[in-house]
């Protein structure tokens, strides 16, 4: 959820400053889509390898990033690489990610 909200870490939905109940359903919906297009992105960085790219430290035993911050570091570098077949692969590929994860849950 902060990922949504905050203006220095997402994005920024804090600050839309609107009343109107419908235009923050709106704008929940597109962030709820950018967050899930980040995602994919995410999931393609470290399919491909480029998950220690962007983090700070040097443990390679484990993730460090979420796949919705690597998907943000990864629009801003190389967004343009991917096509739109890869994109569906990446869907499915998600779409098992969270199933599993689900799973490990209980």
């Amino acid at each position: 959820f902060r990922d949504l909200k905050s203006p220095r870490l997402g994005f920024g939905l804090e600050l839309h400053r609107s009343r109107c109940p419908r235009r923050i359903e709106i704008l929940l919906l597109i962030a709820v889509l950018a967050s899930y297009a980040l995602c994919l992105l995410g999931l393609q960085a470290r399919e491909a390898g480029h998950e220690r790219r962007f983090q700070s430290n040097s443990v390679k035993d484990k993730h460090v990033l979420s796949l919705w911050r690597l998907g943000l570091e990864y629009a801003r570098t190389y967004a343009g690489d991917i096509s739109p077949e890869r994109l569906r692969e990446l869907e499915l590929a998600l779409r098992r990610e969270v199933h599993r994860q689900a799973q490990e849950l209980g």
